[in-house]
């Protein structure tokens, strides 16, 4: 199911979607989906990390929440510099969910 929303944006975004479009061979409304997807997909991802690094996640919890394995987890909290905290609570969680 979808709905329709209707938003204003500056002149050099909607250039930008323009040209994303005739690149992607899409529709104008098309490779707007996709990049709204993508940046509503990489803000989940976002809070997911910064939960986890305030401790209201395991590592489970983070990789479910982020869409992505666990080993994809523990990749990209090294590339984002978050220390890997894993602890036996932790664990019991991961092997619940």
């Amino acid at each position: 199911m979808s709905t329709t929303l209707t938003t204003r944006i500056p002149e050099d975004l909607a250039a930008e979607i323009e040209r994303i479009s005739e690149e992607e061979g899409l529709d104008k409304s098309a490779a707007t989906r996709q990049l709204l997807a993508q940046a509503v997909a990489e803000r989940r991802r976002k809070q997911a990390f910064e939960r986890y690094e305030d401790g209201e996640l395991s590592l489970g919890q983070l990789a479910e929440a982020a869409d992505m394995s666990v080993r994809q987890a523990l990749s990209e909290l090294r590339e984002r510099g978050i220390h890997f905290n894993y602890s036996e609570q932790s664990l019991h969680e991961d092997f619940d969910a």
